[in-house]
C-alpha cells in the first residue's frame, strides 16, 4: 500500500466514524477525501 492510497484508507475511516459520533468535523473530512481523491486521479494518468 503506497502512502496516498494509506491516506486515502485512514481518511475513508475518520469520515465514517465522524459521521457516526456526528462530529461537526464530516464536512472538512469530505473536502479533504474529495482533495485525496483527486490526488489520486492525476497520479494515475
Amino acid at each position: 500500500m503506497n502512502h496516498c492510497d494509506c491516506a486515502l484508507n485512514y481518511c475513508q475511516q475518520a469520515l465514517e466514524l465522524c459521521q457516526e459520533l456526528g462530529i461537526t468535523l464530516v464536512k472538512d473530512c469530505e473536502e479533504l477525501l474529495g482533495q485525496i481523491q483527486g490526488n489520486l486521479g492525476e497520479a494515475n494518468k
